[in-house]
């Protein structure tokens, strides 16, 4: 009986650290693609800001 218990314990055990390694991982994936996608976001306001500060300069600096 107490062997029995033993496995479920382990096979519990086992299950959880499975689950916890997957679920950081899965934290890390979500972490770094939305790091990227606001380091996409900023490079893309830089860019248009500088094309604005362009257009400004072209026409209404004469």
């Amino acid at each position: 009986m107490s062997r029995q218990r033993n496995k479920i314990i382990s096979a519990i055990h086992r299950n959880l650290l499975i689950y916890n390694r997957y679920s950081l991982k899965s934290f890390i994936n979500i972490l770094f693609f939305s790091l990227l996608k606001s380091l996409v976001i900023a490079v893309n306001a830089i860019s248009l800001h500088s094309d604005l500060e362009a257009c400004n300069l072209l026409f209404f600096n004469h």
